[in-house]
């Protein structure tokens, strides 16, 4: 049975990975989470999960523009320094995954966008 849980959890995730390049977050993410129902332990799934997660918090908008907070994954209360802590894990993040696929250099093209991050370093 773990078997059969593992190859359709592997088929999931690379149809998710399809969905994402071409830019079907939410149907990316549908895809992945499903992926970690049959089989939680899959090999790069929650780094997969978490690049879809940022893609489908960039399409929040606020006024008309990116919610920033949002993309970063914490609340706009929060001070400089824990905004700066998690652009890091975030560029540890894609650092961690292969380069040259899409997916992988969207999270520096929005974080490089944005003035707020830009000042900080």
């Amino acid at each position: 049975m773990e078997c059969c849980n593992k190859t359709d959890a592997l088929r999931a995730k690379e149809m998710a990975e399809r969905k994402l390049t071409e830019k079907d977050f939410v149907g990316a993410q549908e895809l992945a989470l499903r992926a970690q129902t049959m089989f939680a332990g899959l090999d790069g799934l929650s780094k997969l999960l978490e690049v879809i997660n940022i893609h489908v918090r960039s399409q929040r908008k606020i006024n008309g523009e990116v919610d920033w907070y949002a993309v970063f994954g914490v609340d706009s209360s929060v001070g400089d320094e824990a905004l700066r802590r998690r652009y890091r894990k975030m560029e540890h993040l894609r650092l961690l995954l292969k380069p040259g696929v899409y997916y992988l250099t969207r999270l520096r093209e929005l974080a490089m966008t944005r003035d707020v991050v830009q000042g900080m370093f």
